[in-house]
C-alpha cells in the first residue's frame, strides 16, 4: 500500500525537557558553546509545505481515542551476521575491521542532492544512465559473495546504525531484548515508535532542534542509504548479485531503518519555533531527497529490492493469488502481501491479465460470486436514506462496522476513520455495492480481492476490539450512485469513483 505504506504523515508527542543544552556541549547550532535555553515544545501537528506532496517517509497518527498506528508493518528476518556480529566499536571504521573496502563516498554537494550523486545540472537521461558498478570489495582481493555481503551489511547497517544513532540520541537500548525473537530470528517490530523514543531522549539532553546534531544523524542515514545502492553489471542492466528471498527481506529491513531515522529527523523540524535558512535547507524535502531516490533516479533501486519484488510475486502466485491481482501492486505492496497467509487456493489457470475468473464477479451480470460455492446468502447493504441524509448536509458519510457486524452510517465530523480507496469494488452488482452477508468478515472479504485483503489485514493489525473482531470506520463516497444520481453508468469508465481522502 506502499508503502502501505504510501503518502501519509506522522504525528508524535514528545515529553517536555527540563535539561538545557549546557549538559551537552556538542549541541550548538554554530558548533561552539552558547548560552542555552530550554527547547521549545514539539508540535504534534506536522506542517508540510503547502502544495508539496506528502512524503512516503511519514505516517499519520490517529485521534487519542484509538491505538497508535505503526510506522511500518513489522516482519521477521533471519539473523545472518551471527558469525560476525557488530562489535560495538567505531561505526565508520567497521568495514575496515571486517576486511571490506568501500568504493563510494557521499560528497554532500548540495542540500537537496541524494547521497553519492550530484543532480545539479543533470538531466533525466543522465540520471537514468547513472549506475554504480561497484560499491564494495574485499581487502584480501577475494571474490565478494552475495551471502557474505548481506551478512556484513546487516551487522553494519542494521545493528550498527541502531547502536550509533541510539548512542548519539542518548537512548539506552538493549538490541538483544528488543529485536531478537526466541527462535533467534530478528523482528522489525520495535522500529515502530523508535523515532519518538530517540527524540524524547534528545529532548532530555537539550539537543532537540539543534542543527549540528541533526547533521550528524543525517550523515549516518545518508551513508547507510548510499551503501544500499544496487551494484550493477558494466552495461547497467542487471544486478551483479542474486539473493534469496530471506536475504532480500534483510535488505528491505535496512531500507526501512533508513526511513526510521528520517522520521526522527522530521520530528526536529516540526518543533514550534524551528527555523532554517535556504542554505541549510532543513525540512521535509531535504530529508526525503537524502534518504529516498528522486523519482527520475529510481530506475536503480536499492540492493535486493527489485529481486524482492520478483520473489514476492512468485511466492504470492504459489499461495494462490491471481496474476490479475498482482499486476495492481507496487514493489512495496508485493513485499508486504507476500507476508500474509492464504486461507484458500483456487485454480487461476483460466484467468487473464485483467480479469480473475476464479473469484469476484460474474462478468455477464456484474454480480459477486459467493466465497463458498454452496452459499446463497444475500447482500448486506447501506441504509440509503441515512446516506442521503448525510450527503444532503454536505458532510462525508462514514461507515461503521458494529460489534454485531452491521453497517451504520455516521455523520460526526470528529469520528476517527480510515480512508480506503476502491474498497468495495467488485463486491456488488450493477445497481449497488453492498457486502454479501457471508462475506461480511475479515476472511470473507479478503478472499475476493487481494488489495482489499491487504487493506483489511492492515486494519486488523491496527484496530482490534478486545473480542478480536475488527472495529473500525470505513469512509468513502458510496459507489451505489443510483440512489444519488438516478442514472446508470454506460461504461466502466463512467462508474463512480471514490473520493480519495488523506487522513
Amino acid at each position: 500500500m506502499g508503502g502501505c505504506i504510501g503518502r501519509l504523515t506522522m504525528r508524535f508527542k514528545a515529553s517536555s525537557s527540563t535539561t538545557t543544552a549546557a549538559d551537552n556541549p556538542e549541541c550548538t547550532s554554530a558548533g561552539e558553546m552558547q548560552t542555552p535555553s530550554p527547547p521549545p515544545p514539539v508540535s504534534t501537528q506536522p506542517q508540510p509545505p503547502k502544495y508539496e506532496f506528502v512524503s512516503r517517509l511519514t505516517m499519520p497518527q490517529a485521534s487519542p481515542h484509538v491505538p497508535p498506528r505503526p510506522e511500518f508493518i513489522p516482519f521477521t528476518i533471519p539473523y545472518l551476521c551471527v558469525s560476525k556480529p557488530y562489535d560495538g566499536k567505531d561505526f565508520w571504521s567497521y568495514p575496515e575491521r571486517c576486511g571490506w573496502i568501500v568504493h563510494v563516498k557521499d560528497t554532500q554537494c548540495h542540500v537537496l542532492c541524494p547521497p553519492g550523486v550530484c543532480l545539479d545540472g543533470m538531466d533525466k537521461k543522465a540520471m537514468k544512465d547513472n549506475t554504480r558498478l561497484r560499491v564494495f570489495s574485499r581487502s584480501d582481493g577475494s571474490l565478494v559473495v552475495a551471502s557474505d555481503k548481506v551478512a556484513f551489511l546487516q551487522a553494519w547497517l542494521f545493528f550498527g546504525v541502531l547502536t550509533e544513532v541510539s548512542h548519539l540520541c542518548g537512548l539506552d537500548i538493549d538490541l538483544a531484548t528488543e529485536f531478537f525473537l526466541e527462535d533467534g530470528s530478528v523482528s522489525t517490530a520495535r522500529l515502530n515508535g523508535l523515532p519518538g523514543r530517540w527524540f524524547e531522549a534528545v529532548a532530555i539532553s537539550g539537543c532537540a532542534g539543534d542543527k549540528v546534531f541533526m547533521e550528524r544523524i543525517l550523515t549516518i542515514a545518508r551513508h547507510s542509504h548510499l551503501m544500499l545502492s544496487e551494484e550493477r553489471s558494466e552495461d547497467g542492466h542487471k544486478s551483479i548479485f542474486k539473493y534469496s528471498y530471506a536475504e532480500c527481506r534483510v535488505f528491505f529491513s535496512l531500507e526501512i531503518l533508513v526511513r526510521t531515522v528520517g522520521l526522527h529527523l522530521l520530528l526536529h523540524t516540526y518543533m514550534t519555533g524551528f527555523t532554517t535558512t535556504e542554505e541549510e535547507g532543513w525540512g521535509r524535502k531535504r530529508i526525503e531527497r537524502s534518504l529516498d531516490w528522486s523519482v527520475w533516479y529510481r530506475e536503480h533501486p536499492n540492493e535486493g529490492i527489485d529481486q524482492l519484488s520478483d520473489l514476492a510475486r512468485d511466492k504470492l502466485e504459489e499461495q494462490g493469488w491471481c496474476e490479475s491481482e498482482l499486476d495492481l501492486l507496487a514493489h512495496d505492496e508485493l513485499a508486504f502481501a507476500s507476508l500474509l497467509s492464504r486461507p484458500r487456493i483456487r485454480d487461476h489457470s483460466s484467468c487473464g491479465d485483467i480479469i480473475c475468473h476464479a473469484y469476484q464477479t460474474e462478468e455477464s451480470t456484474y454480480r459477486t460470486r459467493h466465497v463458498d460455492d454452496e452459499c446463497s446468502c444475500d447482500f448486506v447493504g447501506l441504509d440509503t436514506d441515512g446516506l442521503i441524509a448525510v450527503l444532503s448536509q454536505n458532510k462525508v458519510p462514514k461507515l461503521v462496522i458494529t460489534d454485531e457486524l452491521e453497517l451504520e452510517v455516521v455523520l460526526e465530523n470528529d469520528y476517527p476513520y480510515i480512508a480506503l480507496s476502491h474498497g468495495p469494488m467488485g463486491l456488488g452488482t450493477r445497481k449497488q455495492t453492498p457486502f454479501r452477508d457471508a462475506n461480511f468478515d475479515v476472511y470473507g472479504i479478503m478472499q475476493t480481492n487481494l488489495a482489499t485483503y491487504m487493506s483489511m489485514h492492515l486494519i486488523h493489525l491496527l484496530y482490534q476490539s478486545p473480542s478480536g473482531w475488527i472495529h473500525f470506520v470505513y469512509l468513502f463516497i458510496q459507489a451505489n450512485w443510483q440512489s444519488v444520481t438516478a442514472r446508470k453508468p454506460s461504461s466502466f469508465s463512467e462508474r463512480p469513483f471514490m473520493r480519495r481522502l488523506q487522513c
